[in-house]
């Protein structure tokens, strides 16, 4: 990945994660309740840039967006949704990290000199 590529998937991983945990908060309160309009706009929004990142590794072929002209989907349906896009994130960064003297860092492919981007772990192998 470019430096460039490696900070868009750093900031949609997050955008996905605070709406997974702000989505989260409603499904607590009400899971059958319909998400508004609002949110699910901007949810779209990240949507859209995370399926250009996860490309055919997309949690679902058939989908892209909610489709806020047909039926609104409730609290429940968008936290199911952005967990799973969250999941496939997190395979792609557990696939482009590597551990040194323990703490993880990006493989780049830029040409530029060896660029040490110093990140978290990946979800799964964090403990």
């Amino acid at each position: 990945m470019t430096v460039e590529q490696i900070a868009d998937f750093e900031k949609i991983l997050a955008q996905l994660k605070s709406f997974y945990d702000d989505t989260n908060v409603l499904v607590k309160k009400n899971p059958r309740e319909e998400m508004n309009t609002f949110k699910l706009k901007l949810i779209n929004k990240v949507l859209v840039k995370a399926n250009a990142i996860v490309g055919d590794s997309k949690p679902f072929a058939d989908f892209t967006e909610f489709n806020i002209d047909e039926d609104m989907p409730n609290n429940s349906d968008v936290s199911m949704i952005l967990g799973q896009y969250i999941s496939c994130m997190e395979v792609i960064k557990k696939d482009n990290v590597h551990p040194y003297s323990g703490r993880w860092y990006w493989k780049t492919t830029d040409d530029a000199e060896s660029r040490e981007i110093s990140t978290s772990a990946p979800a799964d192998l964090k403990k």
